[in-house]
């Protein structure tokens, strides 16, 4: 299917006129490297094969119109932006954050159509803010690096969605490339791109269908719990700490205590995860995976039984080598380092016995990494 030319007739259909620009981004999936990134630490995600895409056209000045195929909803704001309580405030954050850095906007029309799973902690957010922010990029002539990009997309959640989250899903979404992992340093946000060879490999993403609403979730509350233990640390950042402060985290009160500690192992987790690709050991990576989530498990406690569930029943299989919740938790996805030719044991070991077990309706994604955002010119 050439997403471009679907995207551009139902701009045309809804708005009467064919867009100029179609601009895309991923979702994405965290390989390893939860919850550091608003305290400044290390992550290393991939884009997967799934996207959102923006088509658009310059209108009248102060006016904005939206509409979603997904949402199959349409919103129109005039003057100054103000949150809608609903999908658009994902892209008018982006219009938001982008006046507030002092760009001259003209008004538009933008139409949205994305394949990421919503909730699932696949980044769908992220993904329609990027895809948006090179839209509207494009539209209106703005000459700002990829990077800024991201920055001013993480501030839109912040602080227009109050969404509480780090940079890393904006920076995966924006800067990411094909057949490699993102290592990115939250702290100065420099990156790497470290090769993602998985040979024989995949990454099977399994959506518990446990879908959470991560403003009225544990994840605020998180982000708080850690900057609570730096305070009593006094250090301004958990990043800022290293093995020999364990003896200090420990005596935090709890549950401060396991907060810290959870950063500050899996900091290092990240670092190790990175020589293990490098080196092309996918087995080692695969048992970093599994501390990985105990960790996000025991000591950030933000799993719940049904990825539980999934973890535990996916690393028993023959030809899985590590797994891991993905994303922030309380609900979303797990991510498995699986042999290709195991997949197909997935369905009847995996998917089939967790649909009895939490009457729920899981969704298998299989993926290997992909570009970050583009404009589509095939339209």
């Amino acid at each position: 299917m050439n997403i471009g030319k679907n995207i551009s007739r139902c701009f045309s259909e809804r708005y009467g006129a064919a867009p100029s620009v179609i601009a895309s981004a991923p979702g994405r999936v965290n390989l390893i490297g939860e919850h550091t990134d608003y305290n400044l630490g290390l992550v290393l995600p991939m884009a997967i094969d799934r996207r959102i895409w923006a088509a658009g056209r310059v209108i009248e000045k102060n006016l904005f119109r939206l509409s979603s195929e997904n949402q199959d909803e349409a919103v129109e704001v005039k003057g100054t932006v103000r949150r809608q309580g609903n999908w658009s405030d994902y892209p008018l954050g982006v219009v938001w954050s982008l006046q507030g850095q002092g760009c001259r906007l003209s008004g538009m029309e933008m139409h949205f159509w994305g394949d990421v799973p919503v909730g699932a902690g696949l980044s769908s957010s992220a993904a329609i803010e990027i895809a948006t922010a090179f839209l509207v990029r494009k539209l209106c002539g703005i000459k700002i690096h990829v990077t800024e990009i991201a920055r001013i997309c993480s501030i839109a959640e912040n602080s227009f969605v109050n969404m509480h989250c780090g940079i890393m899903d904006q920076m995966a979404s924006a800067l990411s490339k094909k057949g490699h992992a993102l290592y990115i340093d939250c702290r100065d946000l420099s990156t790497e791109d470290v090769p993602l060879d998985l040979a024989d490999y995949c990454i099977a993403i399994v959506n518990s269908g446990v879908g959470r609403e991560l403003i009225g979730s544990g994840y605020n509350n998180r982000r708080a719990e850690c900057e609570d233990a730096a305070k009593l640390l006094k250090v301004k950042s958990l990043r800022e700490l290293d093995a020999d402060d364990f003896p200090r985290i420990e005596k935090l009160p709890s549950p401060l205590n396991r907060r810290a500690r959870h950063i500050l192992s899996e900091n290092h987790r990240v670092t190790n995860a990175v020589k293990h690709l490098r080196d092309g050991d996918l087995e080692g990576f695969g048992q970093l995976m599994n501390l990985s989530h105990q960790s996000l498990r025991d000591d950030y406690e933000v799993s719940t039984p049904e990825l539980d569930w999934l973890v535990d029943r996916a690393t028993a299989l023959e030809g899985v080598l590590g797994a891991r919740l993905t994303g922030a938790g309380f609900g979303g996805c797990i991510i498995a380092l699986a042999r290709l030719d195991a997949i197909k044991n997935f369905k009847e070991s995996l998917l089939a016995p967790y649909r009895i077990k939490f009457k729920r309706q899981p969704e298998l994604i299989v993926s290997h990494p992909d570009d970050g955002a583009r404009l589509d010119f095939r339209f």
